[in-house]
């Protein structure tokens, strides 16, 4: 896995998302 910066990002994304469904304030949401 060397090149595969948008996996990793769609990756990131998805987690972020979860969280912040979740119930996570932490993130780019206020």
């Amino acid at each position: 896995m060397a090149a595969v910066p948008e996996l990793l990002q769609q990756q990131e994304e998805d987690r972020s998302k979860a969280l912040a469904a979740r119930g996570h304030p932490r993130g780019k949401h206020p």
